[in-house]
């Protein structure tokens, strides 16, 4: 996932997995800037909010791994998709649940990291995240992803038959992902399938240069397009005229031309990685033991992907009480404005900012309906208002 792509190096086999109470169980998730999020318990402690990530092995925050009383041990260097390195501990948990109270599935002796998650304020506020889990849990259960019911099923792989309409698509599993066959704009293409990208579509950097997409695309500017290990992730923004992916075709689907100059997004190992913005039009079953997934269409709402009107990227602050300025795309409505890195926005339409989710207020600087905002920003003692004209930027 860009928030945690590849997270970092190479972790322990996944555990020893079991079923309690069942063969199959469901339960609810959370969909959180189209990330799933699901109640996991450590130690017989919980319920955590983790992140359910095809894109990754596992993690967690070194301060809830302090809560569980998780010892730390050697400390090792961690790589995503950002371009800096943040620092990971080993550590061992002797059991992982996830279930419904009844029913549920069981990671014994699971090899984990703690990481610094410090920085996760840029891309959640508030929001609580204790960490992530994939690899295990995928590799030794069958996983249906509904986005429309926002309901998990995890079924024991020798109990699991598709019951459905769909034809299965073949997958090969590289490293922690999903790889799947498709065509970006015409050109055949390996496709990532990651569940903890937010976004709809990210070309990597050598694909990007092998096929010269710049100069095809002519991207009219670059901005902080989301956040991984290792910091901001910068990205040119255009759509793509056509994507193809399992038997569908995507119109002008929103598409990140990367410009990292290091981290996942610089390597030559896949096109990109289609995100969560274009799974969650589907229902999607993940069976890693027999390299099969099947997508089962639930939206048929083709319409384009919205994206930021305002032309910044807007974090939470250290100290809880304002929405920090971490970007600014030049000669955008936020430029226009006035605005600058590192102003704090303390209201936005006249609601005090303390009140306000960070997430919902980013999703609504995306509404076509909305013609302008006005915001209450401090730029250093001073305070003052403006109003943010919006506009469509790609």
């Amino acid at each position: 996932m860009p928030f945690l792509a590849g997270a970092a190096r190479a972790q322990g086999a996944a555990s020893n997995l079991t079923f309690e109470g069942g063969e199959s169980f469901t339960v609810p998730f959370e969909l959180v800037d189209n990330r799933i999020f699901v109640g996991v318990w450590i130690e017989g402690k919980g319920p955590f909010r983790f992140l359910l990530d095809t894109g990754g092995y596992g993690g967690i925050s070194v301060e809830t791994a302090k809560r569980i009383g998780a010892k730390l041990g050697s400390e090792a260097e961690a790589r995503g998709a950002g371009e800096g390195v943040v620092k990971a501990w080993e550590t061992v948990f002797k059991e992982m649940r996830i279930g419904n109270g009844r029913t549920g599935l069981v990671l014994k002796d699971l090899e984990f990291h703690a990481f610094d998650f410090s920085d996760t304020r840029h891309v959640f506020g508030s929001e609580t995240f204790d960490g992530f889990i994939g690899l295990p849990v995928f590799s030794q259960a069958v996983v249906r992803v509904d986005y429309g019911k926002r309901l998990l099923t995890f079924t024991k792989p020798s109990s699991f038959s598709y019951a459905g309409k769909v034809k299965p698509v073949e997958f090969e599993l590289e490293r922690f992902l999903p790889i799947v066959r498709g065509e970006v704009d015409g050109v055949p293409s390996r496709l990532g399938l990651d569940t903890g990208d937010r976004s709809a579509f990210t070309l990597k950097g050598p694909f990007i240069e092998e096929h010269r997409l710049r100069e095809r695309y002519a991207p009219k500017f670059e901005a902080v397009t989301g956040w991984g290990i290792g910091g901001p992730i910068r990205s040119q923004v255009v759509r793509l005229p056509v994507l193809k992916f399992a038997g569908f075709e995507f119109r002008e689907t929103l598409t990140r031309l990367s410009l990292q100059r290091s981290g996942a997004f610089t390597a030559n190992d896949t096109a990109g990685n289609v995100g969560a913005a274009v799974l969650k039009r589907f229902a999607v079953t993940f069976d890693y033991p027999r390299r099969r997934l099947y997508f089962e269409r639930e939206s048929q709402d083709d319409r384009p992907d919205p994206y930021d009107r305002a032309g910044l990227w807007l974090s939470g602050s250290a100290d809880g009480h304002a929405f920090e300025v971490f970007d600014v795309v030049a000669h955008g409505p936020a430029d226009e404005a006035g605005l600058k890195v590192g102003d704090r926005v303390v209201a936005v339409d006249g609601k005090d900012v303390e009140s306000l989710k960070l997430i919902a207020t980013r999703d609504g600087l995306k509404d076509a309906r909305r013609k302008s905002v006005r915001l209450r920003v401090q730029t250093g003692t001073a305070t003052h208002e403006v109003v943010l004209k919006l506009r469509d930027l790609v």
